[in-house]
């Protein structure tokens, strides 16, 4: 069944309907499609994260593999709760929804394990997609899909987030960073989190207009974005100069390597939103992707396909476990894996 309502949504997802045993939570919107499958899954599960009782199945990536997902369909579970498997999977990898939706007809069917619950999160689905149809014309599945956010919801996850940590700000501040924040929530939250670290939580004043100009030209984070962007486009020296900046204003590796990985997921989103038929202009701004820097981005758009992003973020996970290391020089670690980027860029012709 379909919900559409915001608050259909939020009270189905807190109070499951009777009767439910699977979900489909797809849109263009990832980081709301995360935050309400989290938030699903934390109502059919005693506990989300304890493995005995969830599966995981798919990285968010690849395709689906049918035999380990009906395999976890049918397995019982360990600890006596509701059996939960989470599918994740990029719905245009190949035959993906196919296989997604072949396994969600067998298990509405009870061709598994009755009292499991199969929820199913992914991307952008065409309406004329069988697995979303599927989803919307059974009265055992919610069909949710998250639409980017219109300019009050995103009004209103500013003034959320921030009074979360006793932070106010005043109208002309709200309405400038309203325009700036992309409309992808997990973007917008991350930008929100670097906001409240800036400012310190408890700020017994509004932020004004012209304090918020101030973190947006913070010259560290500029510094980081310039390297990502160098790094993507086979900049090599300019990316490794955008870098040493960064480091001079106390920036580190860690968050060298998180401005590679935010600048990786704007190419995922786009590129995504651009083959679902988006206009460029609005799939550029849902990306949170500056107009100076539109031109470069195209390009690196054209070059960066998903085997060379899928190759990019796997060595970034790699270097970030490494910078977590003791004794390890995070610096060092974010420099190589810029100019192994850098270096491949060159060779798509960028």
């Amino acid at each position: 069944m379909r919900l559409r309502r915001a608050e259909e949504i939020e009270a189905a997802i807190a109070h499951p309907p009777t009767g439910l045993s699977a979900a489909l939570i797809c849109g263009p919107d990832s980081g709301l499609v995360s935050e309400r499958a989290d938030a699903l899954a934390a109502a059919i599960a005693r506990d989300p994260n304890n493995p005995f009782d969830v599966a995981r199945v798919g990285d968010g990536l690849s395709g689906v593999d049918s035999d380990l997902l009906e395999h976890e369909l049918t397995s019982l579970s360990l600890m006596g709760g509701r059996r939960l498997v989470r599918l994740r999977f990029r719905p245009d990898a190949p035959a993906a929804t196919d296989r997604a939706a072949a396994a969600l007809e067998r298990h509405l069917g009870e061709a598994f394990n009755p009292d499991a619950f199969l929820l199913i999160e992914t991307g952008h689905l065409r309406s004329g997609s069988g697995l979303l149809r599927l989803a919307e014309a059974s009265k055992q599945c919610l069909a949710i899909v998250c639409w980017e956010q219109d300019a009050g919801e995103i009004v209103r996850l500013i003034r959320q987030r921030l009074a979360e940590d006793g932070l106010r700000i005043s109208p002309e501040a709200l309405d400038a960073l309203a325009v700036r924040l992309p409309q992808d929530r997990a973007l917008a939250q991350r930008e929100l989190e670097r906001l409240i670290l800036f400012f310190g939580p408890g700020l017994p004043r509004p932020i004004s207009e012209p304090e918020l100009d101030s973190f947006w030209g913070a010259e560290s984070d500029v510094s980081l974005s310039q390297a990502a962007l160098a790094a993507f486009g086979g900049r090599l020296e300019a990316a490794l100069a955008a870098l040493r900046k960064a480091e001079r204003a106390g920036e580190g590796g860690v968050a060298a390597l998180r401005a590679l990985g935010m600048h990786l997921l704007r190419l995922r989103r786009v590129g995504a939103l651009s083959r679902a038929g988006a206009d460029a202009k609005a799939a550029l701004r849902s990306g949170g992707v500056f107009w100076k820097d539109e031109a470069d981005f195209r390009r690196q758009l054209r070059a960066w396909t998903g085997p060379g992003l899928d190759r990019a973020q796997a060595e970034l996970l790699t270097a970030d476990r490494q910078c977590k290391r003791p004794g390890a020089v995070d610096h060092l670690i974010a420099q190589r894996v810029t100019l192994a980027i850098a270096a491949r860029a060159r060779r798509l012709g960028l």
